[in-house]
């Protein structure tokens, strides 16, 4: 329990308390002392506690004061940084421990055997403590507002598009677009830019470095096939050599060298079509009500299938056949050579079928 003491030097009594912390700056000292007025210790003992109730509405009002946002923050509030609010919540709790502590040492008398005096100094007391009680808690509702609202703001930020700092790769699509005719070419490539932004996001073509090129190739081969991967690393490396030679964007290109290695499949891996497949095929209406779909290439819906069936060739061997393939000695024969580069030995590089 808090007791009245002496100065060095001084009979007369005095009071004594220790600032908190978070006031400390403001009050620019790290405690505060009353003179009581007395040499006598049993009148001071009184005033003492008296002077205790008054620093305690005192130190209430300043921390009110200091919770409560001025105009200006109402208007203008940021929200803290990490820092500020760790600072925040534990100059919070050593007030709060710290107040425990002494309440602890000196608790407040029975309010009956108060004076008139002591008991108008404890209800403001007790009304200052329950306006900072409310000031902390309401600070405490806007820092949790503030959270929330830098979860949402990061949310949104993860969603939304990187903005571009540079070309974008759409511009060179156009560019390489103005000298192309088939607007299916134009559109496979727009989708290989659209993979890449999937993949990676709105890179400008000004940042795009080999690193990328090869990160990207490395995702298209952990969900799609090796060919699939190909081709596509294959048009990205088109749309940026335009960026290079002709739109002059870069000095080289980020995609020179880099490749996505294909091993063809061997022959017992091919896996025949089964009996319920084949009449699936062939009772479509290409050959029920002799239909050609739009994107069938004519007759080419037509033959591909049945060349395949009675060659065993594969389609991207029948899709290459040209009429001097075909020669009658005596019977039709269909001859396919693989001019395949870096072919085996054990490859054969001519089939008669």
């Amino acid at each position: 329990m808090s007791k009245p003491s002496r100065r060095q030097g001084s009979a007369v009594y005095y009071a004594r308390r220790v600032i908190p912390k978070v006031l400390q700056k403001a009050y620019g000292r790290r405690e505060v002392w009353k003179s009581l007025g007395t040499t006598d210790f049993e009148q001071a003992k009184p005033l003492e506690r008296l002077q205790q109730m008054a620093w305690d509405e005192e130190f209430m009002a300043a921390k009110a004061k200091l919770a409560a946002p001025s105009d200006d923050r109402a208007t203008a509030r940021r929200p803290l940084t990490p820092a500020e609010r760790a600072k925040q919540e534990r100059q919070q709790f050593e007030w709060e421990r710290e107040n425990e502590a002494y309440w602890a040492e000196n608790p407040y008398p029975d309010y009956e055997d108060l004076s008139p005096e002591e008991q108008g100094i404890r209800d403001a007391v007790e009304a200052a403590r329950e306006r900072w009680e409310q000031s902390q808690r309401d600070e405490r509702e806007i820092v949790r507002q503030d959270r929330l609202a830098e979860a949402a703001a990061q949310k949104a930020g993860a969603a939304a598009p990187r903005p571009t700092r540079g070309t974008p790769l759409n511009a060179v699509v156009d560019r390489w677009a103005a000298n192309q005719k088939n607007q299916k070419t134009i559109d496979r490539m727009k989708q290989v830019v659209a993979w890449f932004e999937d993949d990676m996001g709105r890179v400008p073509v000004e940042e795009i470095t080999p690193e990328i090129v090869i990160s990207w190739s490395e995702k298209l081969l952990a969900k799609t096939s090796p060919a699939n991967a190909r081709t596509k690393m294959s048009n990205f490396n088109t749309l940026l050599r335009v960026a290079w030679l002709k739109a002059r964007l870069i000095p080289s290109n980020p995609a020179a060298g880099v490749t996505v290695d294909v091993k063809a499949d061997p022959e017992e891996d091919v896996q025949p079509f089964d009996l319920p497949a084949l009449k699936a095929i062939f009772a479509s209406p290409i050959y029920t009500n002799d239909e050609r779909p739009e994107a069938g290439a004519g007759e080419a819906a037509y033959w591909l299938p049945l060349l395949a069936m009675y060659t065993g060739a594969r389609l991207n061997e029948v899709g290459q056949l040209r009429p001097s393939t075909y020669s009658k000695c005596p019977t039709w024969t269909m001859t396919a050579r693989n001019r395949r580069r870096g072919a085996s030995v054990s490859s054969p590089t001519r089939r008669t079928v």
